[in-house]
């Protein structure tokens, strides 16, 4: 099953006096906590983009519909949309080295920095954008 098959994962939000808990029945271990609902529902987007980033396809389990969940939980069943930004921000990075002479890189530097970015991220922005991807 492809984890990014889904564009959103059903959580379970169980509310205390103190805190809400995010549970997502259906992805192994994940769970998250905020301060109130907002709070919580912003963790989960969070969490869940970073999870699926990083976690192998072993991890998933057969997607619950909400019946089945309304059936084994008490609390209230929510979608969670997956960020595809977040999952990006979180991808594994690896290191490599190249080498650029000392005026493209100043020049790299310079429109990156002035594009908010950093050189790694501009680097595979452009790099992508010539092969034709985003």
């Amino acid at each position: 099953m492809d984890k990014t098959e889904f564009s959103a994962y059903f959580a379970v939000f169980t509310t205390t006096p103190e805190s809400v808990k995010v549970v997502f029945p259906d992805l192994l271990g994940l769970e998250t906590v905020g301060e109130n609902f907002d709070d919580a529902y912003k963790l989960a987007v969070e969490v869940l983009s970073e999870w699926l980033a990083t976690t192998k396809e072993s991890g998933l389990l057969p997607k619950s519909t909400f019946e089945d969940l309304s059936n084994q939980y008490s609390g209230l069943i929510v979608p969670v949309p997956v960020d595809p930004k977040m999952m990006k921000k979180h991808e594994k990075k690896t290191r490599v080295n190249i080498s650029l002479s000392t005026k493209t890189l100043r020049i790299i530097d310079d429109y990156a920095l002035n594009q908010g970015m950093n050189r790694s991220e501009f680097l595979e922005k452009a790099a992508l954008s010539l092969i034709g991807q985003k």
